[in-house]
């Protein structure tokens, strides 16, 4: 009878046991609720976002993403190896973008013209712009050194 006894007690600690540490772990890891309607967190570009050299293909268009949630200055500079390879670097909104993809008319923010190099220093307001270095009228590859591209 004594050994019945003391078994029922190890059962019994062994069940409390197992419902205390299945309580502390449901606790600790809750179930996650899942809500459609939560938007993703927008990110907005922050500091140097094209950096290093870059390759525009021949007949192409290499357009680089900034979007901005206030009034702030974009800084930028590129340059080309030698002085006869030239490209245009342009600024754009997302529909320029798309009309220039299709070969339509578009007004760029800012363009510096088919150029060895240039610098673009302007402010913009909030949205979604396009840094475009345009050789869709090119023959070859041209390559982009000393790319420096950023929002302050």
């Amino acid at each position: 009878m004594e050994s019945a006894r003391s078994f029922i007690f190890l059962g019994a600690v062994a069940l409390l046991a197992v419902a205390v540490i299945a309580l502390v772990l449901f606790r600790a890891n809750p179930p996650v609720e899942t809500n459609s309607n939560i938007q993703p967190k927008r990110e907005f570009t922050f500091g140097s976002f094209i950096q290093g050299s870059q390759l525009v293909p021949k007949g192409e268009l290499l357009a680089f993403k900034f979007e901005l949630n206030r009034k702030t200055t974009l800084r930028g500079n590129f340059s080309t190896p030698k002085n006869d390879v030239r490209i245009n670097c342009l600024i754009v909104t997302a529909d320029d973008l798309a009309a220039m993809k299709e070969r339509q008319e578009f007004k760029p923010l800012i363009e510096t013209g088919i150029v060895p190099k240039g610098e673009i220093t302007r402010q913009f307001g909030p949205g979604e712009y396009y840094v475009v270095f345009d050789n869709r009228n090119g023959e070859k590859d041209l390559p982009l050194t000393d790319v420096d591209f950023s929002v302050n």
